[in-house]
C-alpha cells in the first residue's frame, strides 16, 4: 500500500512538472508574439512632427514686388498623408484607426477574397494569434 501511494505521488509530481514547463513555454511564446506585433505596428506609425520651436526658420524679409497682371489659379493644397509608407508596404491596408486619448492606433486590413486572412496574421502576413483589425 505504501509503495502504491509513493508511485501515485511520483506520477502526480511528474505531471505537475510537465504542466508547469508547458505553461511557461506557452506564456513565453505568447509574450514574444505580442512583442513582435507591437514592434511591427510601431514601425508603421508615422513619427511625430518636430516641435515648432525646433523647426522654426527665420522669416525672410518682405520684398515689395509688383502684382501679376493676370491672376493665376492656385492649386489646391495637398494634405500630407503620414501613413503613405504603411500603405505602400502592404496593399491590403484599408485605413488607419486612431482614437485620440486612447491607446487605439492600428492599421485596418481589407482582403475581399478572404475576409478572415488577417484574423490570425500580422500586418506583414506572418502568423500572429492577435491578428489585425479587419474590415468586413
Amino acid at each position: 500500500m505504501r509503495t502504491h501511494k509513493k508511485l501515485i505521488s511520483i506520477i502526480l509530481t511528474i505531471i505537475s512538472i510537465v504542466c508547469i514547463i508547458t505553461a511557461s513555454f506557452l506564456l513565453t511564446r505568447g509574450l514574444l508574439e505580442d512583442w513582435h506585433a507591437q514592434k511591427t505596428v510601431e514601425a508603421l506609425r508615422p513619427s511625430p512632427p518636430p516641435d515648432s520651436k525646433e523647426s522654426a526658420k527665420p522669416e525672410k524679409p518682405v520684398v515689395n514686388t509688383p502684382a501679376p497682371v493676370e491672376p493665376t489659379p492656385t492649386p489646391e493644397p495637398r494634405i500630407p498623408n503620414p501613413y503613405t509608407d504603411a500603405f505602400l508596404a502592404n496593399k491590403d491596408m484599408a485605413c488607419w484607426l486612431q482614437i485620440p486619448d486612447t491607446d487605439i492606433d492600428y492599421p485596418v486590413m481589407w482582403t475581399p477574397e478572404d475576409e478572415n486572412y488577417y484574423l490570425y496574421r500580422d500586418f506583414d502576413g506572418s502568423d500572429n494569434k492577435n491578428g489585425c483589425l479587419i474590415l468586413d
